[in-house]
């Protein structure tokens, strides 16, 4: 898998970056919360994730796009999988 990073610095209307930063806070407080939930009840799908919290987060947060919230589930889930990798290596 290739993956690129890409570093743009630019200047924005003090609002605008308020509202980044709203957005941002909410994306990473749902990957943190998912994640934690993975970990703690060994879930490693995806769609089950989904189906757990997407409508719980999707009413928390009205104002977030509905694939924001997806792509971090998602996002969660992948956090998951490589630490449950790891553990059967260890094994």
């Amino acid at each position: 898998m290739l993956c690129r990073a890409v570093a743009v610095e630019l200047e924005v209307p003090k609002g605008v970056s308020k509202l980044l930063y709203s957005v941002e806070s909410a994306y990473l407080g749902i990957v943190r919360e998912v994640a934690v939930y993975a970990v703690a009840n060994n879930v490693t799908s995806a769609n089950k994730l989904q189906g757990l919290f997407y409508s719980r987060y999707r009413s928390e947060y009205q104002g977030l796009h509905a694939h924001l919230i997806i792509q971090a589930i998602r996002q969660a889930s992948e956090m998951r999988s490589p630490s449950l990798k790891e553990k059967e290596r260890v094994w």
